[in-house]
């Protein structure tokens, strides 16, 4: 029986959203600090991307935390680390070296997909790529 292995990156798609590299820094840090929480992070910032357009993201990821009980002064800790950031724009640049260049994209069988409208695109080749594996 074949195997699956999933990996969460965070990829700040910097020429769309001035903040990209904050939320991404900010995922980083609730994974760290609330596990739990990440996802609804997630779903929370691309949910609401045009409201947080509009504020400064220090104040968005804040309330995030405040408001989910996930403890401030950790994730803003990790949230401010130079070293946080550096680790960050290093797989940044090897995701983009390596062609990955959207959020969401899969990877099966060593080809990239990337999201398409609705998922619809990468459901089909997921299939497909999956089916011809076995």
């Amino acid at each position: 029986m074949g195997k699956i292995s999933y990996t969460r990156l965070d990829l700040p798609l910097f020429e769309h959203h001035q903040w990209s590299l904050f939320a991404a820094l900010g995922a980083r840090a609730i994974h760290k600090v609330a596990p739990a929480k990440y996802w609804p992070y997630v779903n929370f910032v691309f949910e609401n991307q045009e409201t947080i357009d509009k504020q400064k993201f220090d104040d968005v990821l804040k309330n995030f935390c405040e408001d989910h009980d996930i403890n401030w002064p950790s994730v803003e800790k990790i949230y401010r680390d130079p070293k946080e950031k550096a680790l960050l724009l290093e797989q940044v640049s090897r995701a983009f070296d390596a062609g990955i260049v959207s959020t969401p994209t899969y990877i099966v069988n060593g080809q990239i997909l990337g999201f398409g409208p609705e998922g619809k695109y990468t459901i089909e080749n997921i299939k497909k790529a999956i089916a011809s594996a076995k």
